[in-house]
């Protein structure tokens, strides 16, 4: 599954032709929903091969070539290259497409970091996931970096153009051969999208599901308001 965001964060002018689109709260407060410890997230923050997180206690190194996927030890950066090569020569390019706009980029990342377990939840909701688990094979979710939509689209050339969704397609491939490997049902993407005047940037995010996270979950659930409360006011879980 795929999910894509597109949006706005934080200052003037980002959202192009949206002009009216609000800055997202920026406060040095912690929100009260917030969770102190930041336990979902902590557990979700996982080296990409062992798949242990920092709530094991581990701590995760980025890669050398990309510097954006997570591991624990050179160990597992050596085991986990054969899956990882293609996303690592995609997200080198993307740092290459993207130069003067790093202050952005790992804004975008670090957005899309802090809201993970948030992103998660709603995705697996959003598409549905409780009724036809292959649905993430097929569509993605679109929303905004300051959240004003989101939607459920498809994982398809118009959406993304050709070679981005054949290389979105063969990321999620990989994706969800690992969750499986890892005793998992799948994998989805949650991709948040930020348009420039000139370009735009883009994160995808890769989320497992399996029994454990859809058994609380029932056919039509609400997810669109919540999902922007809890991101646009920096509801940390």
């Amino acid at each position: 599954m795929a999910q894509r965001w597109q949006c706005s964060h934080g200052r003037a002018g980002f959202a192009g032709p949206d002009r009216d689109i609000p800055v997202a709260p920026q406060t040095r407060r912690r929100h009260p929903e917030s969770d102190p410890a930041q336990r979902q997230r902590r557990g979700l923050s996982q080296c990409q091969s062992c798949w242990k997180s920092k709530a094991d206690g581990i701590v995760l190194e980025k890669c050398d070539g990309c510097k954006m996927i997570d591991y624990c030890s050179p160990e597992c950066q050596r085991k986990g290259w054969p899956n990882h090569k293609v996303k690592c020569k995609i997200n080198q390019a993307t740092v290459q497409a993207t130069r003067g706009l790093e202050g952005e980029s790992n804004a975008l990342r670090s957005f899309a970091n802090k809201h993970r377990p948030t992103l998660a939840k709603y995705s697996m909701i959003a598409l549905n996931l409780v009724v036809d688990r292959t649905r993430c094979t097929r569509d993605v979710l679109l929303t905004p970096f300051y959240v004003i939509d989101a939607n459920v689209v498809p994982l398809n050339a118009e959406e993304f153009g050709e070679r981005s969704a054949e290389e979105m397609r063969e990321q999620l491939r990989i994706a969800d051969e690992e969750q499986k490997s890892a005793g998992l049902w799948g994998s989805l993407f949650v991709v948040l999208r930020c348009r420039f005047p000139t370009c735009t940037l883009t994160n995808i995010t890769a989320v497992g599901f399996g029994k454990t996270a859809l058994s609380h979950m029932r056919p039509g659930l609400p997810w669109k308001s919540e999902l922007k409360r809890m991101m646009n006011e920096g509801i940390v879980i």
